[in-house]
């Protein structure tokens, strides 16, 4: 079988049955036998979480809770705060707030833009089962304090949003609108923002909601039946817009909102003139100077690439500083090296553990004064404690008794292993599978196959398409991806997919020299 015909044989398969691969379930020996209740906000937070996945992992935000939803609508300022920068994308936490985007204007008159309305889905109807143990499990596991959950607890819901309408802006109106509008940089709010280099400011742009309403309702499978039972109430003053039919169920008011798109703005910090950012792969922020000119004067060229263009010679730049961070990882000796890759394997079981991990060393690095107990982690990690505490030390924690004493947050090691837990939770499950069962002779050439992909090149070299294709899990990986094969070239993606420099950094820090 040729190349060709087996990518093709390949895709055929995935893309009818849009094959898993297995996850082995583990139960962690010194987590408690104690399953939690899961409330019915957290079952909505779920719900959005999962229409998201479906619908627009790449563009589409989920409302973060049903408290906040009423703060999901057009013109509303977001809030992005930066976690750590990779090539095109970062790793960043969005939450929308009380004020309108007039609200901190200089002249709070309203935008005038006119919306468009769409169908975005016609019926959004489904039941899905949340693994706690992945990343939407880090999310619960935020919003319920003092629980222990085991690897094999799951949430069911049977999600019933029906119709799924979307609310837009022209780009150009809202580009026409800003000009010569500026915010209030003495609003109290712009100056607790501004002092905060890892905030941004954005604005709501698209809306997705429930025009009939809907309803979402928690299925009881045996392993997460309930030890307790809520009474049956209704809420009566409407402020959360849903009415609580019993203790597993969710009936959601017309127009609830599920989720929500946004633009980041640039400020220009003597001014407070606006500007939208438009082209991929750049950030919003607080700016000395703004124009429109400078935001696509780097844009990669479209069809032949050329590769003194400046943003190629910028990514050869950052594919090499990658080197430079995992050099503590690269320098191991083999058998060092081997043991951490067997813990990060056993951790990326447990999705949910990997964003608490990233959490607690990216709150290190921020200098935040942290008080760390070894049973304090051990309720609320899933993993083993060998496996976490592996990697805690190996950043530079330090075990002093029960205490588990954070390091310098300017430490080498605790930057490096934040970059690498950071890279790792961007991943989606599905991606996370891919990677730890990722074979590593075929590193190098996938390596060279993703580099290649994001400066927008084909690749042609028979022994790099042998390795990477005759491999299962590489050819899911590049067809996630959505890297293309056309007469035995691996061409690039159309549109950079979402998390493959992440991609790219995890495999280098596994497996990369």
């Amino acid at each position: 079988m040729s190349v060709r015909n087996g990518w093709q044989t390949f895709v055929t398969i995935f893309q009818s049955s849009r094959l898993r691969l297995g996850k082995p379930e583990i139960k962690a020996s010194n987590i408690q036998q104690f399953r939690p209740e899961f409330t019915l906000k957290e079952m909505f937070t779920a719900a959005c979480y999962q229409f998201v996945k479906s619908i627009g992992k790449t563009t589409l935000h989920a409302t973060p809770s049903l408290d906040e939803k009423d703060n999901v609508k057009m013109f509303q300022l977001v809030v992005k705060t930066k976690r750590r920068s990779f090539i095109f994308w970062e790793k960043s936490d969005f939450r929308p707030t009380e004020f309108q985007l007039t609200d901190v204007m200089m002249v709070q008159k309203p935008l005038g833009i006119s919306t468009q309305q769409t169908d975005l889905v016609s019926e959004f109807n489904r039941t899905s089962k949340v693994s706690l143990k992945g990343k939407i499990g880090a999310e619960i596991s935020k919003e319920i304090l003092d629980v222990e959950l085991e690897a094999k607890d799951t949430l069911t819901l049977d999600i019933k949003f029906g119709k799924v309408k979307k609310v837009e802006i022209r780009e150009q109106e809202l580009i026409d609108s800003l000009t010569n509008r500026s915010i209030n940089m003495d609003h109290p709010y712009i100056q607790q923002i501004r002092s905060d280099k890892s905030k941004v400011l954005c604005i709501i742009t698209g809306v997705a909601s429930l025009p009939d309403g809907g309803t979402i309702h928690r299925v009881t499978d045996a392993d997460i039946e309930a030890t307790s039972k809520v009474k049956v109430f209704k809420d009566i003053s409407g402020s959360t817009g849903a009415e609580y039919l019993k203790d597993r169920d969710i009936g959601l008011s017309c127009n609830t909102a599920v989720a929500y798109n946004v633009h980041e703005l640039n400020v220009e910090k003597r001014t407070g003139q606006l500007q939208l950012v438009l082209a991929q792969g750049h950030h919003g922020g607080f700016c000395d100077c703004i124009g429109y000119d400078e935001v696509d004067a780097q844009a990669v060229p479209s069809g032949a690439v050329d590769v003194s263009h400046p943003q190629i010679r910028q990514l050869d730049k950052d594919l090499e500083q990658v080197r430079n961070i995992f050099a503590g990882i690269t320098s191991m000796d083999d058998k060092t090296r081997a043991e951490l890759n067997k813990k990060l394997f056993e951790l990326m079981k447990i999705p949910r553990d990997l964003v608490l991990l990233s959490d607690l060393v990216d709150e290190t690095e921020k200098g935040k004064q942290l008080s760390l107990t070894l049973i304090d982690l051990a309720n609320k990690l899933i993993s083993p404690q060998d496996v976490w505490l592996y990697l805690l030390t190996r950043a530079g924690f330090i075990l002093d008794g029960e205490d588990l004493k954070p390091p310098h947050q300017s430490d080498p090691a605790l930057a490096m292993y934040g970059e690498l837990l950071d890279a790792a939770s961007m991943l989606d499950d599905e991606m996370m599978d891919m990677v730890s069962t990722f074979p590593p002779h075929c590193a190098q050439p996938m390596l060279t196959l993703l580099a290649e992909g994001m400066k927008g090149r084909e690749v042609k070299d028979p022994s790099v398409l042998k390795a990477v294709l005759s491999d299962p899990t590489s050819m899911k990986m590049l067809l996630d991806l959505e890297f293309r094969l056309e007469n035995d070239v691996i061409d690039a993606p159309v549109e950079l997919p979402y998390t493959i420099d992440e991609v790219y950094w995890l495999i280098f820090a596994l497996y990369g020299k």
